[in-house]
């Protein structure tokens, strides 16, 4: 690989995660949003292992799975500046 790809990529993952970690500093943190949270990324985690443990059913593309990762391992930051 190219190392300006390299370094490209590495600092978009900077800038994510300083903005992750500049959001969740100013996030009041309440029980109800922790206890959704925590029972969505359970949900994912029985997905995933089900999906490995299981295989892929033929015809089926793994596109629309990997979709919902992110998505839930940032949730809080989302609702946060939604909310505000």
């Amino acid at each position: 690989m190219p190392t300006s790809l390299i370094v490209y990529v590495l600092v978009v993952l900077a800038c994510d995660l300083a903005l992750i970690g500049w959001e969740l500093a100013a996030t009041p943190i309440r029980t109800g949003d922790l206890l959704l949270f925590c029972a969505l990324l359970a949900a994912a985690v029985i997905c995933i292992e089900a999906m490995r443990r299981l295989g892929q059913p033929s015809g089926v593309s793994r596109d629309l799975l990997s979709a919902w990762w992110l998505p839930i391992a940032r949730w809080p930051c989302c609702w946060s500046t939604s909310i505000t």
